[in-house]
Order: C-alpha cells, then structure tokens, then sequence
C-alpha cells in the first residue's frame, strides 16, 4: 500500500486495526526522531508526518461514522441516556438527544433504517422506550 495523502486515499477495505498500526508506526518514527533516536531529513520527516494524518484523519472518520449507531445499540440494549453520554465522553444528553434523533432521520431518509428501528431509537432517545 503506498502512503496515503489524505483520509480518503486509505481504502476502506484495510481493516481498522491495520490503518491505526500504520498510524502509530508514523507517529513511533517521528517521536524517535524527536528525541534522536533515529536520524530523519526533513523531507523524511514531512513524510511520515503527512502519513501519519491521513491515517490518523481515516481513523478519526471510521471511528465517528459508527458512533451513533454504536449508541443506539447501547439504548437498545437498555443503557440510559445518562451512560451513554458519559461514554461518548461526557457528551451533554440534550446534545446526544438531538444528534441521535437526526441520525435516525438521516438514516431513514437514506433508506439505511426502517420505520420500526427508527421509530424505537426515537422513543428510546426521549426516554419513553426500555430494553427490549
């Protein structure tokens, strides 16, 4: 695989484990060089840093797009909205609230979700659902 320029040169089919290795392989050089371990150019060392953020912009992007549907998993599954959020990083509820129910739209709209599993993630986002 040659070295990706932005996020979106780093195939999707490479899986997730794969492109964050890749990533802290860049980051382990530069940090070497940094504390002269290793001797880089300056061209080198643009390289890998470059490198290092299109795999690091790749990995941020996988991880996001699973976010919400991860987090309704956990609703589904019966986690309250209170742990969700502390999971998500302290995310405020109302924010998790509202960035839920317009992923679920999206989601529908796309045709990605149907009027059932939308409409549970829905109740379950205003607090009216349970674990199934």
């Amino acid at each position: 695989m040659s070295a990706p320029m932005q996020p979106g040169d780093v195939r999707y089919d490479v899986p997730l484990a794969r492109v964050a290795h890749l990533y802290s392989d860049h980051v382990l050089t530069l940090a070497q060089h940094r504390h002269n371990l290793i001797t880089l150019t300056p061209s080198e060392v643009a390289e890998h840093a470059l490198t290092a953020l299109a795999y690091g912009g790749a990995l941020t992007e996988r991880v996001e797009s699973g976010r919400w549907s991860t987090a309704a998993h956990a609703l589904i599954a019966g986690a309250s909205l209170d742990t969700v959020s502390a999971a998500m990083g302290g995310m405020a509820t109302g924010e998790l609230q509202f960035a839920l129910r317009r992923w679920a739209s999206d989601q529908h709209r796309q045709g990605l979700m149907d009027d059932a599993r939308r409409d549970e993630v829905l109740r379950l986002v205003t607090g009216q659902g349970g674990a199934r």
